[in-house]
């Protein structure tokens, strides 16, 4: 049996889409719904699947049990995990996952005291392995069945790491206990790793920025830098920028110069690509521009095609 616990809705609903998208089961996904009480409203986040309603007295707040049976499913679905589970490469998506099912922040104001904990009934050796792999320091409290990962440096590891985005309760309250620290004045040396370990993927500015507790300000001074000391890549999508670390291999582009390279599986004339994009001539003119200057276009005569490139493109 495949199955998530969580009260967040949005986080149950995506697990339902990824499953079926992924496996396709045979049978019916059922959620059993736990309540605080009888008259507590809740959300039903599947629609179709076979709804059970509970009383829980220590639930705060409603929180869903999802579960799909089947043979076939269990068999494919332990095996995937298993080889996730073998690659470190995985390892930042494991523990946002371990988080959002099982973490939840404490903070004591008037001890001073900011924890982040994740709950295991006993110690668990690949949680403990991603861990160490990101240099994180941690504890396992026996009598609360817990991790608790606390201290500064460790928290703001694992905000790099992005480890709340997947559940946006649990997010809000990590970062407001992160800016309850009062701001650290990094020198150049100490700054420039911390905004490279944010670009594991594209980011804007404000987002390092949001991750780093700085401002877009600060941020972008140093970016400009990097960039001119060929360090980072800066691409423009609508008006927007997006940064990512050089030599990742990567090309951002927006979502209209992803249907012009659509249209591009065989050459065309410019007016055949506007019409097929519903674009004025001049805006494919200016987006073909821009694909050059990627890479990922030329023009042979009066046709352009595509060019097929090692890099990943990025649609943002």
């Amino acid at each position: 049996m495949v199955t998530i616990t969580n009260n967040n809705t949005k986080l149950v609903r995506f697990f339902h889409h990824a499953l079926w998208k992924h496996f396709q089961p045979h049978n019916r996904a059922r959620v059993y719904v736990y309540r605080p009480s009888a008259e507590s409203e809740f959300i039903r986040p599947v629609p179709g699947a076979s709804y059970r309603l509970y009383v829980d007295s220590r639930a705060n707040v409603p929180y869903y049990i999802y579960r799909v049976s089947g043979v076939e499913l269990v068999r494919r679905w332990r095996k995937l995990v298993r080889a996730i589970c073998a690659s470190p490469s995985n390892y930042q998506g494991i523990l946002q996952g371990f988080f959002a099912g099982e973490g939840n922040i404490k903070e004591s104001k008037s001890h001073h005291s900011r924890v982040l904990r994740i709950a295991q009934g006993k110690r668990f050796p690949l949680l403990e392995r991603i861990l160490r792999h990101f240099g994180v320091e941690f504890g396992y409290e026996p009598a609360g069945r817990t991790y608790v990962i606390w201290g500064r440096d460790n928290l703001e590891r694992l905000q790099n790491l992005g480890v709340s985005q997947l559940h946006s309760i649990k997010h809000a309250r990590f970062m407001a206990m992160l800016s309850s620290y009062s701001q650290r004045h990094y020198k150049r040396h100490a700054f420039v790793p911390m905004i490279l370990a944010t670009l594991s993927s594209p980011r804007t500015t404000h987002e390092i920025a949001t991750r780093l507790g700085r401002s877009d300000s600060r941020v972008i001074q140093e970016l400009t830098k990097l960039r001119q000391e060929n360090e980072v890549e800066m691409f423009k999508v609508r008006s927007r920028y997006y940064w990512t670390k050089r030599g990742q291999q990567r090309i951002v582009i927006s979502r209209e110069k992803h249907k012009i390279l659509k249209v591009l599986a065989t050459p065309k004339r410019r007016p055949e690509i506007a019409r097929a994009v519903k674009m004025s001539h001049g805006s494919v003119s200016k987006r073909l521009t821009e694909l050059i200057r990627l890479g990922l276009v030329e023009k042979v005569n009066s046709n352009w095609r595509r060019i097929e490139v090692a890099k990943r493109v990025i649609v943002k």
